[in-house]
């Protein structure tokens, strides 16, 4: 009979070998680790295993060390959270709206996020970016999303703001403010933010991506953004800090408990963000907890601070998923803890068999102009399966009748229904959310009216051209180095601009033309976490 090590490990079972990445696992209790272990590779080229001691880049759990920079600041009174950021940041635009500290760090100040700006101007995933560059890019932008406080939106731009601003009040970068107050008195001694992507460290782990036809590629990290990304450290090093979010030792508690406060928007609502936290329940317990993503780095840091019990992973492939492993961990570990049952019973559900005749029933074209998960998608039968016509295509698996989750994504879940009038209708699960898309004729643009669409455009705010030309009847956006970027119909002067495989995952982001006097004279171009980037036609 398996004993509950057992259990964990053959969760990690597929990566336990010397031929793929894999993770590092921590699992605390009572402020020590009960187990720890590695699985997989830290380098396929060398033969590196992984260990507890392998150095990962985190992705956005960076952000708790950012914020705590600001906690420490913040209690200290050398900046108060309703300061303007522009008092210390003043070559971010005045947008109008006043933007505080307190904004960044709850992720509602309605700035664009830079990465999706970087992207819709054509970058590559691998370009360098360095520091100078993001802020330059931020330095041009002369809109917001939304106003300031009025909506949560999580945004990368705020916290690499926030690193801008520790350093200008501090006279240090973000690396040596927290390498002097946090990771020294701490004893973590492999843990610092990558200031460049040069940086040679021994004992870290290389990113890795799988490929169609077997093997891995590496996933390039080209930037070092220290205050958003860029914190590397071990399982081992973050067992000292999730102690100090009991003890308080080195930071003190007023600086803990600063660090616990959600957000609250204009209206009044609470948010579930802290301070690079996201508080929560899960099955009746209290949760803290966040995630984090950077090339093919995936990481959790999961505690249910009350049971004094944390999950701690650092993985090394892009197509790992730490988070619901650790769920997974923590039912395992605390089974006779938890007063609720398991919230979903979906992640029991199998695969089913449905009849081509039901599949291409819910074959079409499904919009939502407002939906921040994009705006929509056609739903195709091809070889007898249903997919999403993103990229290459990605197939939809049925759970149930009318359920489906993607294929390689398997938590982008898909129901569909009927709305009141009995329309059908496509639901797409973002964030915990089901957000309906209405079910649409297919528009019938003929060449000429495709050839009106094409031209040059241009974008003051990113510094970039789009170039929109017809060929085997469709429209095409060169985008930068982005030369076969498809734009796809939703309805006459909108369309979608399928990324998916710049991102590595499905994804289109809407452009909308518009006219003066019958004329198109430019387009907007919205992502999840940028909203109307205009593009004026030359």
């Amino acid at each position: 009979m398996e004993n509950i090590e057992q259990k964990v490990d053959r969760l990690f079972s597929k990566w336990d070998n010397t031929y793929s990445p894999g993770c590092a696992l921590a699992l605390i209790q009572d402020g020590e680790i009960i187990y720890s272990r590695g699985y997989g590779m830290a380098s396929l080229e060398f033969a590196v295993p992984i260990t507890p001691h392998t150095v990962f880049q985190i992705g956005s759990i960076s952000k708790q060390f950012t914020a705590m920079a600001i906690a420490i600041l913040a209690v200290e009174g050398r900046l108060k959270l309703d300061d303007d950021i522009r008092k210390y940041v003043p070559e971010v635009p005045d947008f109008g709206k006043m933007i505080t500290i307190n904004h960044l760090v709850h992720h509602i100040s309605g700035m664009r996020s830079i990465g999706e700006v970087e992207t819709i101007a054509g970058f590559r995933s691998d370009d360098v970016t360095l520091m100078s560059d993001y802020l330059g890019l931020l330095y041009r932008q002369r809109a917001l999303n939304f106003t300031p406080g009025e909506r949560y939106l999580y945004c990368n731009t705020g916290y690499t703001v926030l690193g801008a601003i520790t350093a200008k009040i501090t006279g240090k970068s973000l690396q040596q403010f927290c390498d002097e107050r946090i990771f020294k008195p701490l004893e973590m001694k492999h843990t610092l933010f990558q200031e460049s992507h040069r940086l040679v460290l021994p004992g870290f782990a290389q990113s890795y991506a799988p490929l169609d036809t077997g093997g891995f590629e590496r996933e390039i990290l080209p930037h070092g953004l220290p205050g958003s990304t860029s914190l590397l450290t071990t399982v081992e090093d973050l067992l000292y800090w999730d102690r100090e979010f009991y003890s308080g030792a080195v930071v003190g508690k007023p600086v803990i408990d600063l660090m616990h406060e959600t957000g609250v928007l204009n209206n009044g609502e609470a948010i579930d963000y802290a301070f690079g936290n996201h508080i929560n329940q899960y099955r009746g317990l209290k949760t803290v907890r966040h995630t984090g993503s950077d090339a093919g780095f995936r990481a959790c840091l999961l505690r249910f601070p009350d049971e004094r019990f944390s999950v701690i992973i650092l993985s090394n492939l892009s197509t790992s998923d730490p988070e619901k492993s650790a769920w997974k961990i923590a039912d395992l570990y605390l089974a006779d803890k938890f007063t609720e049952p398991p919230a979903s019973e979906e992640e029991k559900l199998q695969a089913v068999s449905l009849p081509l005749k039901s599949l291409e029933s819910y074959a079409g074209l499904y919009y939502n102009p407002d939906a921040d998960a994009g705006p929509g998608c056609r739903i195709l039968v091809r070889d007898g399966k249903l997919v999403r016509d993103l990229g290459p295509g990605y197939e939809l698996i049925p759970l149930t009748e009318n359920l489906f989750c993607t294929a390689g994504f398997e938590d982008q879940k898909i129901r569909f229904d009927h709305d009141v009038s009995l329309n059908p209708r496509m639901n797409l699960l973002a964030e915990g959310k089901w957000i309906p898309y209405s079910k649409l004729k297919e528009p019938l643009l003929d060449e000429a009216q495709l050839w009106d669409y094409t031209g040059r455009y241009y974008c003051d705010e990113t510094d970039s051209y789009y170039l929109i030309t017809v060929r085997d009847g469709k429209l095409w956006v060169k985008a930068g180095k982005q030369n076969n970027l498809l734009l796809k119909p939703f309805m006459p002067d909108v369309f979608s601009l399928d990324v998916s495989n710049l991102l590595k995952e499905p994804c289109a982001f809407k452009v909308n033309f518009f006219r003066e006097k019958g004329k198109i004279t430019g387009l907007y171009v919205t992502s999840e976490r940028i909203k109307n980037m205009q593009y004026l036609k030359l």
